[in-house]
């Protein structure tokens, strides 16, 4: 009952200070992740806990030049997801869209940055989180199913 009241009251504020938000979350990832994003992390968020959720392979505009296209998803989201994986650090795009969130988050208008590490220590998780890390909500995601539904639970918590 009382994240009823905390979400009810959260939109109320949104809407007299003129915050509209497209997408509650904007999730960034490597092609090694796209299967767990369009499987998994995808029928979740918008299926099951009915949040709007921006991917590149889905909601961006053919033509739109990438930059401008994942600066105005990330400025349009509510929250952001970092799937951090090995992929993810070699991946072209990673430092542009952690350093949109950090100019996002300190200009008030990105709530939540959360990032979810999968098979990868924290060492090697993006030296560019370090300014942000009091920022930063975290989660390694577990391998076990048992230990999933922790994760679940953390994540749906955070978007509230």
């Amino acid at each position: 009952m009382i994240f009823f009241f905390h979400k009810s009251f959260r939109r109320r504020a949104e809407e007299v200070l003129k915050i509209n938000f497209v997408y509650d979350v904007y999730v960034s990832y490597s092609y090694d992740s796209a299967s767990f994003v369009k499987k998994v992390l995808q029928p979740t968020i918008e299926h099951k806990w009915g949040l709007t959720m921006c991917c590149e392979d889905r909601d961006f505009v053919v033509g739109e030049s990438n930059a401008d296209a994942r600066a105005t998803s990330i400025h349009q989201s509510r929250h952001i997801i970092f799937l951090v994986t090995p992929a993810f650090i070699e991946r072209e795009w990673s430092s542009f869209e952690i350093e949109r969130a950090k100019y996002e988050k300190n200009s008030n208008k990105l709530q939540k940055i959360i990032v979810i590490t999968k098979d990868i220590s924290f060492r090697h998780i993006p030296s560019e989180f370090r300014t942000i890390w009091k920022d930063i909500y975290l989660i390694d995601w577990p391998i076990g199913m048992d230990d999933q539904e922790t994760a679940w639970k953390k994540l749906r918590l955070w978007f509230l």
